[in-house]
């Protein structure tokens, strides 16, 4: 897959940090503020997943790792080195199996309907047992599927296949079934489809500041694209929450056990 950061973090506002201060400050959550992180397109490692992994071991937050099954042999003692997968902090979890979209049309869906329902059991099934194979008792029964997607066919094969847990976007349909916790992302960092890095900048403050308001905050993170502006934004938001009195942070591998 080809990543390239957004235009807002090739030059981010100077004043970023303010502007993230008072979003946060004039926002209130009508409780614990719940905020639930994750990492996606995990498989590889690399300086920029280590540099991201560090910052969320820096501040103590919990970190849901979507890790692509296909892509995990090749990368998988790269990733060992890289970082501690048995780290309670982070979730390794399964995202998709390829990351290849199957939509014959409209968009983008790894899991969709364009997937019958033997195919998508074999693909949530292998995929699984690999990351089994590989990670053990570190993987997480957690499935993030690619583009944030899912049939309702898949989501009955999750629950059917002993997952407990599935993240999506917010509000995503179908509702998953009882049984298989939402861990909802609403807040994405490094993918910007506004115009301008104004408008992006912003874009991303209003979810934020909606997140806060929710009281969930998911934060969904690509570090591929990651530069040292939104790496230095990243940590600043980490602080921010960290720091405060009524955030909850969400840690899959605590709430969902491991596989």
């Amino acid at each position: 897959m080809k990543y390239a950061p957004c235009d807002l973090w090739r030059d981010p506002p100077r004043n970023a940090l303010a502007r993230l201060d008072a979003i946060l400050a004039a926002t209130t959550p009508p409780g614990p503020l719940t905020t639930f992180c994750r990492a996606d397109d995990v498989g590889m490692g690399g300086q920029k997943f280590i540099q991201m992994t560090d910052c969320f071991k820096k501040h103590g937050v919990p970190l849901a790792l979507a890790v692509v099954p296909s892509w995990l042999p090749l990368g998988h003692a790269r990733l060992g080195r890289d970082i501690d997968l048995a780290d309670p902090l982070f979730s390794p979890h399964q995202h998709g199996f390829s990351h290849r979209n199957t939509a014959c049309e409209g968009k983008k869906a790894e899991f969709g309907d364009g997937l019958d329902e033997e195919e998508t059991r074999r693909r949530i099934r292998s995929g699984r047992d690999l990351l089994r194979r590989l990670l053990g008792a570190a993987f997480v029964p957690l499935f993030t599927p690619p583009w944030n997607r899912s049939s309702a066919a898949t989501l009955r094969i999750l629950t059917e296949e002993e997952f407990r847990g599935v993240s999506r976007f917010a509000g995503a349909t179908p509702a998953a079934l009882p049984g298989l916790l939402e861990l909802p992302v609403n807040v994405d960092l490094h993918i910007r489809k506004e115009a301008g890095v104004e408008m992006q900048f912003q874009g991303l403050l209003n979810e934020i500041g909606r997140a806060v308001a929710s009281g969930h905050l998911g934060l969904m993170l690509h570090h591929q694209r990651a530069t040292p502006g939104s790496a230095a934004f990243l940590d600043a938001l980490l602080s921010r929450l960290a720091g405060r009195k009524d955030t909850r942070f969400l840690c899959a591998r605590r709430v969902l056990g491991s596989s």
